[in-house]
C-alpha cells in the first residue's frame, strides 16, 4: 500500500497476493475511495441513511405506495435527502457531487414529462405530434387561433403532473444512493436494511397465506396472496429485489469467510459453523423464505423471472470460473426453497405453472398489448403524455372486454404509449450505462463489489424479465429500490479507478458551494411544487374516499334517503374537486350528485324526471362546468355522456345525441355511457342497437337491470324490449312478468312467465339445480296441480336445505294433494318440531 497525505491509494498486485490480504466489508472502504471523512460528512451521511432506511421500510408496508397518501410521504423524504446531499456539498469543504453519465439521459427524461405538460402553439405542435392536435381539436370541438391558446402534449396533464411527482422522487433516490453510499460499510447497512424489510414482508405474506387470509393485515379486503402488495404481481417484484439483495451480501460474507478456504464440501461444512459465518445463515433462511413466498403467491410472471435471472446468475457465476466456487450456494437455497413449496403448497404451485399451456386462450393481455400498441403508433415520437394510459387507452380499445385497464400488462409498452420513441431512448441510454456499471464490477474478479454486483443483477434481472408481462415500476417501492440498486452499481463500478488527489483551492470550494445553493434553490421551487402537489392530491384523496363510502351507504338504500346525506355526499365531493381543480373524475362526479339530487322526483305512472326551475337551473350549471372539463381531459367519456342527456332529454338540444354516442366510444366500459346511448338508440327507433347496448350494460353493471327495465316500461313505453332483455334468465323473466301484470300487459306478461317456467323447469333436470331454483320449479307445479312434479321437486329442494319450514309445508300440501297421507302427516310433524305452533300445520294436520 501506498499512502499519500491523508490518502491512501491501492496497486495493482499479483492475485495471489490479494487473495492473502484480508477484506473486511465493516470498516475497510471499497478500494480507490477516500477513507478520510470529515465528521460533518459523517453527520450527513448518517442522516441521508436514516432517511434511506425509513423509505425503504415504510413504502412495501405501505401497500407499496398505491395511495396519495404514501406518495406524499415518498416526495417528502426524497426531498429532504437530496437537500441533506446539497448541504453537505456546501458545509464539508471536500465534498461533492459524483459524476455519471446516468445523468444525462434521467435528466432528459424528466425534461421530457416537462414539455410533455408545456402548453405549445398549435402550428409548433402539430409538428412534432400531429394527431395530438387532430385529436384533441376532433374531441373538444374547439378550435383556437395559434397565436392565442396552447395546447400540451400530454392528455390529462393532472395524470402526467403525478407522475413527474414520482419520476423525481425515483431520481432523487438514483443521486443520493451514487453520492452518498461510497464506502463499504454504508453499502452494506443498505442492503441490510432492504433484506431485514424484505425478510419481514415475505414472514407476512406467508402468515396471511398459511391462514387462507381474504385479507391485507387482516383487515384490508383483498387478495392477501402477496404480502402488503394489492396485487401479487407487484409483490413478486419487490420481493425478487429483496432476494438479489440478500444474495449479494451473502456471497460477500462467504468469500470473507472462505477467503483462506478451499471450498470442499467437509470444510464448508465444518467452515459454515462459525461464528461470523452467523449472518450468512441468517441470509440464507431470508432467501428461502422470500423465494417460497414468491411461488405460493401463485404469479406466473414472479416465479418464471426468479427462475430465470437465477440461471443467469449461475451462468455468470460459470463464465467467472467461480461456479464450483459458490454454484453450490445457489443450488442449496434452490433445494431449500423448493422443500418449502413441497411441503407447503406444492399443488397449488404445479396447476398455476401448468396453467402457461392455455397462455394463448388469455386473449385480453393480448388485445391490451395489441391496442396500446396501436395507441403508441398514433403518437410515435413523444407519446401521449406520462400516466395518461387509462385516459388515452379505451379510445384504441377494439376488445370486447367488459372493463378498463389502469394499466399495461408491458412496461415497455406503455412507456412507449405515453413518452413515444424519445423516452425508450432514454430509458435505453440509462439501461445501458448501468449495464456498463453492472460488467465493469464483474470485471473485478477478487473484489468483493464483483460479489455485490451478482447478487444485485439478478435482483434487476428478475425486474426486467417480469416487466414483459406486469406493471410494478409503477409502483414507488420497487422503482425507488430498483434505482437505488442501480447507483450502488455505479457506485462500485467506480470504486477501482485511480484516485486523482486534488488540494481545493478557494476559487473551486467557492465555485462548488455557489453550484450547490443554486441547486438547492432550484431544488426548493421543484420540491415545494411537488410536495404541495403531492399534498394537495392526499387531502383530495382522503375527501374522495368518505365520499365513497357516503354513496355506497346511500346506493344500498336505493338513494331514497334524506336531503341531508345528498347535501354531506355534494360537500365531500366539491372539497375533493376544490384540493384538485384538475381532477376530471372528482368534478364529473360532482355534477353527477348535483343532477342526481335535483331529479328524484319523478311522475308515479311514467317515472319520467318532473323538471322544476331549480332542476332547470342546475342542469345548465352542470353543462357549463362539465364543457370546461373537457379541456382538463379532453378523452374523459362520462364527461360528454352526460352533457349530452342533459341537453338532449332536459334543454331539448338535439346535439345532444353526438355527445351522448361521443361520451359511448370514449368510454365503452362505462355503463352509464352505455345505458344512455341504449336509450337514444330506442328514441330513434333503432331497437336491434338499443337491445345490444342494454345487454353490454348489463354486463357491466348487472345491479342495473331494475332500472334499465323500468326504463323500458315507464320512460320508452316499450315492454317488448323488457321481455328480450330478460330472455334466457329465470329471475329477470319473473321480475318482468310481475311488472307488466301491474301494467295490465297481460299477453307479454303470461309470456314472459310461460318462457320463465319452462326455461326454469329444464335447468331443474340438471343435478346442479340449485335449491331456490327447486323450490321455484316446485311452487310452478304446485300451481298447475303437477303434484308427483312438484314433491319431487320439494325433496331435492330440502336435500340441500333441511331446516326450511315453508319448503317442507309445501312439502307435506303436494304429499297430501297425491293421497300419501301418512308421509304428508309426518312432514307437517316436523314442521311442528322446528316451529311449534304453527297455525297452517296445525290445520293440515287437522285436516288429515
Amino acid at each position: 500500500m501506498e499512502k499519500t497525505g491523508s490518502f491512501r491509494r491501492q496497486r495493482r498486485t499479483p492475485s495471489r497476493t490479494y487473495t492473502a490480504q484480508r477484506v473486511d466489508v465493516h470498516c475497510h472502504c471499497l478500494p480507490g475511495l477516500d477513507q478520510t471523512i470529515d465528521r460533518l460528512s459523517i453527520c450527513f451521511d448518517g442522516v441521508i441513511e436514516c432517511l434511506m432506511a425509513t423509505l425503504l421500510a415504510f413504502m412495501p408496508f405501505a401497500f407499496g405506495v398505491a395511495d396519495a397518501w404514501g406518495e406524499e410521504v415518498v416526495v417528502l423524504i426524497s426531498g429532504v435527502m437530496v437537500a441533506c446531499l446539497l448541504l453537505k456539498v456546501v458545509f464539508v469543504r471536500r465534498a461533492s457531487l459524483v459524476w455519471t453519465w446516468a445523468y444525462v439521459p434521467l435528466g432528459l427524461f424528466l425534461l421530457l414529462v416537462v414539455v410533455q405538460l408545456v402548453p405549445l402553439p398549435q402550428g409548433v405542435l402539430a409538428a412534432i405530434t400531429p394527431n395530438t392536435v387532430a385529436m384533441k381539436t376532433n374531441l373538444s370541438g374547439i378550435l383556437s387561433k395559434p397565436s392565442e391558446t396552447g395546447m400540451t402534449i400530454s392528455f390529462y396533464s393532472l395524470a402526467t403532473e403525478r407522475a413527474l411527482r414520482l419520476a423525481l422522487a425515483v431520481s432523487a433516490v438514483f443521486v443520493v444512493t451514487v453520492n452518498v453510499y461510497r464506502r463499504a460499510n454504508q453499502i452494506k447497512r443498505l442492503l441490510a436494511v432492504v433484506v431485514i424489510v424484505g425478510g419481514a414482508v415475505a414472514l407476512l405474506a406467508m402468515a396471511q397465506i398459511a391462514t387462507n387470509a381474504h385479507k391485507i393485515y387482516w383487515c384490508v379486503p383483498a387478495v392477501a396472496t402477496g404480502g402488503p402488495y394489492v396485487n401479487r404481481n407487484n409483490y413478486c417484484q419487490f420481493m425478487n429485489l429483496s432476494v438479489g439483495a440478500a444474495l449479494g451480501l451473502l456471497l460477500v460474507y462467504l468469500k470473507r469467510g472462505f477467503h483462506r478456504t478451499p471450498v470442499v464440501l467437509s470444510r464448508a461444512v465444518e467452515r459454515l459453523g462459525a461464528k461470523e459465518l452467523r449472518p450468512a445463515w441468517y441470509l440464507s433462511g431470508m432467501i428461502v423464505l422470500a423465494v417460497a413466498s414468491i411461488f405460493l403467491s401463485l404469479s406466473r410472471g414472479g416465479m418464471i423471472s426468479l427462475l430465470v435471472a437465477w440461471g443467469v446468475t449461475i451462468a455468470v457465476l460459470g463464465l467467472k470460473r467461480r461456479l464450483d466456487k459458490w454454484g453450490w450456494v445457489m443450488c442449496a437455497l434452490t433445494v431449500g426453497a423448493f422443500a418449502c413449496v413441497l411441503y407447503v403448497g406444492f399443488d397449488s404451485v404445479y396447476d398455476r405453472l401448468a396453467s402457461l399451456r392455455n397462455l394463448q386462450e388469455d386473449t385480453g393481455r393480448w388485445h391490451l398489448l395489441r391496442d396500446s400498441a396501436r395507441a403508441w403508433a398514433a403518437f410515435p415520437l413523444v407519446g401521449a403524455g406520462l400516466g395518461v394510459h387509462e385516459y388515452i387507452y379505451p379510445i384504441f380499445d377494439q376488445s370486447t372486454i367488459l372493463a378498463t385497464a389502469s394499466h399495461v400488462e408491458n412496461e415497455y409498452v406503455q412507456m412507449a404509449e405515453e413518452t413515444g420513441i424519445a423516452g425508450l431512448v432514454l430509458i435505453g441510454a440509462f439501461a445501458a450505462v448501468i449495464l456498463r456499471s453492472y460488467l465493469r464490477c464483474l470485471w473485478k474478479h477478487r473484489s468483493v463489489s464483483g460479489a455485490v454486483a451478482i447478487g444485485l443483477g439478478a435482483g434487476l434481472l428478475a425486474v426486467l424479465i417480469q416487466s414483459v408481462c406486469d406493471f410494478g415500476l409503477h409502483l414507488p417501492s420497487n422503482a425507488v429500490l430498483a434505482v437505488a440498486f442501480c447507483g450502488l452499481l455505479v457506485t462500485m463500478s467506480r470504486a477501482d479507478l485511480p484516485y486523482r488527489e486534488e488540494t481545493p483551492n478557494r476559487r473551486s470550494t467557492a465555485a462548488r458551494r455557489w453550484g450547490a445553493v443554486i441547486c438547492m434553490l432550484g431544488l426548493a421551487g421543484v420540491w415545494g411544487w411537488a410536495v404541495t402537489g403531492a399534498h394537495a392530491a392526499s387531502r383530495a384523496d382522503e375527501s374522495w374516499d368518505k365520499a365513497q363510502r357516503l354513496e355506497k351507504q346511500m346506493r344500498e338504500e336505493n338513494w331514497v334517503v334524506a336531503d341531508a346525506d345528498y347535501v354531506r355526499l355534494i360537500d365531500l365531493t366539491r372539497e375533493a374537486t376544490r384540493r384538485q381543480p384538475g381532477n376530471v373524475v372528482y368534478r364529473y362526479w360532482l355534477n353527477a350528485h348535483r343532477w342526481r339530487a335535483v331529479s328524484r322526483i319523478t311522475e308515479p305512472k311514467t317515472g319520467k324526471t318532473i323538471i322544476g326551475p331549480v332542476a332547470l337551473r342546475t342542469a345548465k350549471a352542470v353543462v357549463a362546468d362539465l364543457e370546461h372539463a373537457y379541456t382538463l381531459c379532453p378523452t374523459f367519456g362520462p364527461s360528454y355522456s352526460l352533457v349530452g342527456q342533459l341537453r338532449m332529454f332536459v334543454l331539448d338540444d338535439p346535439q345532444g345525441a353526438d355527445l351522448i354516442r361521443k361520451g359511448r366510444a370514449l368510454a365503452p366500459c362505462n355503463p352509464a355511457a352505455c345505458l344512455a346511448e341504449g336509450v337514444l338508440d330506442a328514441c330513434e327507433g333503432n331497437t336491434a342497437a338499443s337491445l345490444a347496448t342494454f345487454q353490454r350494460t348489463l354486463a357491466l353493471k348487472g345491479i342495473w337491470f331494475e332500472r334499465i327495465i323500468n326504463i323500458c316500461v315507464f320512460q320508452l313505453d316499450r315492454p317488448d324490449m323488457a321481455v328480450e332483455i330478460a330472455a334466457g334468465e329465470v329471475g329477470r323473466l319473473l321480475f318482468v312478468a310481475n311488472i307488466l301484470e301491474g301494467r295490465h300487459k297481460t299477453d307479454l306478461a303470461a309470456k314472459a312467465r310461460t318462457e320463465a317456467t319452462t326455461l326454469l323447469l329444464n335447468q331443474c333436470d340438471s343435478p346442479d339445480a340449485t335449491a331456490w331454483m327447486l323450490v321455484k320449479a316446485a311452487d310452478i307445479c304446485l300451481q298447475n296441480k303437477e303434484y308427483e312434479r312438484a314433491a319431487t321437486y320439494y325433496r331435492r329442494a330440502l336435500s340441500r336445505e333441511c331446516g326450511n319450514v315453508t319448503w317442507r309445508l309445501n312439502f307435506a300440501k303436494a304429499l297430501a294433494a297425491m293421497g300419501q297421507v301418512s308421509q304428508a302427516r309426518e312432514q307437517a310433524g316436523i314442521c311442528l318440531k322446528l316451529m311449534p305452533g304453527m297455525p297452517e300445520a296445525k290445520r293440515l294436520v287437522a285436516g288429515l
